[in-house]
């Protein structure tokens, strides 16, 4: 069996995690792949999945588990919890605007 490229992999990966993506987006959050490097999945976080008390079972326990039994090459997925505030699917109060110190 020929090995799968780099490109090829990450084509499934981006696969897996478009079936997925509904799951998520129903409770507000969202994903983005970043990259796929050495066998671990990059993936950022969005919308209301930033700070999620449920970040580990969600992502960790939940699409790595998936990404892992569809895909023998990925071993594991590092979550990136960035904030983007250019990101508009992310939920920001700009503390700067409303505060009352602000002059």
């Amino acid at each position: 069996m020929a090995k799968k490229t780099n490109k090829a992999i990450q084509a499934e990966i981006l696969d897996v995690l478009d079936n997925i993506r509904f799951y998520i987006q129903k409770d507000g959050g969202d994903l983005k792949f970043l990259k796929f490097e050495k066998g671990i999945v990059h993936i950022q976080i969005l919308g209301s999945c930033v700070n999620c008390a449920l970040i580990d079972i969600t992502y960790k326990d939940g699409v790595e588990t998936i990404l892992k039994e569809e895909i023998p090459q990925v071993k594991s997925v590092k979550i990136i919890q960035e904030a983007n505030p250019t990101d508009k699917k992310q939920p920001y109060l700009q503390i700067n605007k409303i505060s009352p110190f602000k002059k």
